[in-house]
């Protein structure tokens, strides 16, 4: 399943229910294109890459992510920040 964008029309808390659901998928592997930052979605991923003017900036799952305190933690605390 390829969803590009799919609840970027969409408020929060739909949004976030959405997602909840598409995460509960069982045996389909999930690409799922977006510009959300909510912790509470991107941990249930097992991967994130980060793309930055095209390339991949860097790769894991949310918790490696934060943790390394590059793109991906400047991205969602710049976000968080702005909610």
């Amino acid at each position: 399943m390829i969803i590009d964008e799919g609840t970027s029309a969409l408020d929060t808390q739909t949004s976030y229910e959405i997602e909840n659901m598409i995460l509960k998928l069982d045996n389909v592997t999930r690409i799922v294109i977006t510009h959300k930052f909510n912790p509470g979605i991107l941990k249930g991923y097992d991967q994130i890459i980060v793309m930055n003017n095209g390339v991949i900036a860097e790769s894991g799952n949310y918790d490696e992510l934060i943790a390394r305190g590059e793109l991906f933690y400047s991205m969602v605390k710049i976000f968080n920040e702005a909610v």
